[in-house]
């Protein structure tokens, strides 16, 4: 059974600067290296395998759109993962 999750983030950054925001964040978020797999650019789409589910960062200009696949424990920290992504992405415009 899996949970879809799906945001979409508005910001002031352009597709070249949320490529480089949106790398730093997988980099530098601690609880992600524990569970996360591989990821890797394709285009404008960040894909990644972890052990919580599958899916990809898509960056376009001043929008950032996040689809995920979330298995059984990812769906679990669902709610987590959404307030951790709202944080990271809220420091964008500032």
């Amino acid at each position: 059974m899996t949970t879809k999750f799906h945001k979409e983030i508005k910001t002031k950054k352009s597709k070249e600067e949320l490529r480089n925001v949106v790398t730093q964040i997988m980099n530098n978020l601690p609880d992600l290296s524990l569970v996360l797999n591989k990821f890797e650019w394709q285009g404008d789409n960040l894909v990644f395998d972890s052990k919580l589910g599958d899916g990809y960062f898509q960056i376009l200009d001043y929008l950032v759109i996040i689809d995920i696949n979330l298995n059984f424990a990812g769906s679990l920290a669902k709610n987590r993962l959404e307030t951790v992504l709202d944080e990271e992405f809220l420091k964008l415009d500032k």
